[in-house]
């Protein structure tokens, strides 16, 4: 027996050293699909004159706002309609769903829709981030490694959220921010075993990242400091305000889960009508 299939056996007493290794391999994997991620939808941005600026879409001309979301969503109808209805499930929702109903790894076909129609949402304006898809992109390796090396389903879970944390981290330089997002988004529960490699996978996802595009932070925040205990209670008000705002987000968004009946293809277009009009107003 090789070196490499001892490490990697179930059998071997010290399974941390392995799912420590493992981490590191899934962060490695993840922090590759992020870059390139981000590499594929910054990369034609020079050529629309917004080079400056990954978001500065309001910096283009009134009838690229209008047309890049229309063209967009075509492009998303026909990229949904190659691809089976079964892959059609995208997202850090699906993941959870994954990793939380023992539901089965996440297919590729899904990972490889998640990366071409977010890439095209992303290039033709329309609201979304690129920490999802990268999400989905880094679960998904992590957890195609435990099958490759025929792992079992207890190690391809803590695999499925390693590379969800790598993938965090790669994204936005914040390897912390991503074990903490798995812990309490994916997994939902805090363990010493499975804290270990989904740590080591955000610390080499963000080693990738930072060796491609360097240790620059992408959110800048200013410090602030309290001067007076009378601020205290504004603190309150906008907790409760933002309460608020959260509930009614989450009314809407159950009140549009109601429509998901509807053709794919339709909702795409009305997504895409309803963009290109808000744009000049909002780019």
């Amino acid at each position: 027996m090789t070196l490499f299939s001892r490490i990697f056996s179930d059998r071997r007493p010290d399974q941390g050293i392995r799912l420590a290794v493992l981490g590191a391999v899934t962060g490695i994997l993840a922090g590759l699909a992020a870059c390139l991620f981000r590499f594929v939808i910054e990369m034609p941005f020079p050529l629309l004159g917004v080079a400056d600026n990954f978001d500065h879409f309001e910096a283009l001309p009134t009838l690229w706002l209008i047309l890049l979301p229309l063209s967009g969503c075509v492009l998303l109808i026909v990229c949904f309609r190659l691809f089976p209805p079964g892959s059609h499930k995208l997202g850090v929702t699906h993941i959870i769903d994954k990793a939380q109903n023992l539901k089965g790894p996440p297919p590729p076909e899904n990972a490889l829709l998640q990366f071409i129609g977010a890439a095209i949402a992303l290039l033709s304006g329309h609201s979304c981030g690129r920490e999802g898809p990268s999400v989905h992109l880094g679960a998904t390796l992590g957890s195609m490694l435990g099958r490759r090396l025929h792992q079992p389903n207890n190690t391809n879970r803590t695999l499925i959220a390693a590379g969800a944390a790598a993938a965090i981290a790669a994204s936005l330089n914040t390897p912390i921010a991503g074990v903490i997002f798995v812990m309490e988004v994916i997994l939902m529960e805090y363990s010493i075993t499975e804290f270990i490699p989904v740590i080591i996978a955000a610390v080499s996802g963000t080693v990738i990242s930072q060796l491609f595009y360097g240790d620059n932070t992408v959110f800048t925040m200013t410090p602030i400091s309290m001067n007076t205990l009378w601020e205290l209670p504004w603190v309150v008000f906008m907790g409760l305000i933002i309460g608020i705002l959260a509930a009614v987000f989450i009314a809407i968004q159950r009140y549009c889960m109601s429509y998901v009946s509807i053709d794919i293809s339709r909702r795409l277009l009305f997504i895409g009508v309803l963009t290109a009009i808000s744009a000049p107003f909002i780019p």
